[in-house]
């Protein structure tokens, strides 16, 4: 029997940052469902400093230089498939944001902090479940559910206690 939400670790490396684990998973659930994808996953996220994620950066992608959201997938998409028959919770991937980051992004934009790292989380999904916008296709297709997403969440957040919220 397939579990009702992913499970989420988080790990709030960066102590002055906090956010809802229930409205992650929230967000997460009702992306996983749109994407037809399993529920029975564990995603870890982290929320670190910018030195932290610039060596992340640098050791993976070689840019030497802070970015507001990486992502790190512990599946294809045959594996994600697979899991959909599993009754075990396999680890999809981790997402890391830099805190201090997402605050200069959310600033820039004149929206809240909170905004920008739930849009960074959804990003950071949209990755783990094989999303790429490294082309201009996956770049525009990418942006657009992530846009549709993304309306859910403002949606859910200005009323959470509306019923058609999702």
């Amino acid at each position: 029997m397939e579990k009702k939400n992913p499970r989420i670790n988080i790990n709030f490396a960066y102590d002055s940052f906090r956010i809802s684990q229930k409205l992650i998973k929230e967000i997460f659930t009702h992306i996983l469902k749109k994407e037809k994808t399993s529920l029975n996953f564990i995603i870890d996220i982290a929320f670190t400093g910018n030195a932290e994620i610039k060596k992340l950066n640098k050791q993976y992608r070689g840019k030497d230089k802070p970015t507001d959201v990486l992502s790190f997938s512990m599946m294809d998409d045959d594996e994600i498939g697979f899991a959909r028959a599993s009754s075990r919770s396999p680890l999809l991937g981790e997402i890391i944001i830099s805190v201090p980051y997402a605050k200069e992004q959310a600033k820039e934009k004149k929206h809240s902090l909170k905004n920008e790292i739930l849009f960074l989380l959804v990003h950071g999904l949209l990755h783990l479940l094989g999303h790429d916008d490294e082309t201009v296709k996956g770049y525009d297709e990418m942006i657009k559910k992530q846009n549709e997403y993304m309306a859910h969440v403002v949606r859910r957040t200005l009323a959470p206690s509306h019923p058609r919220a999702w």
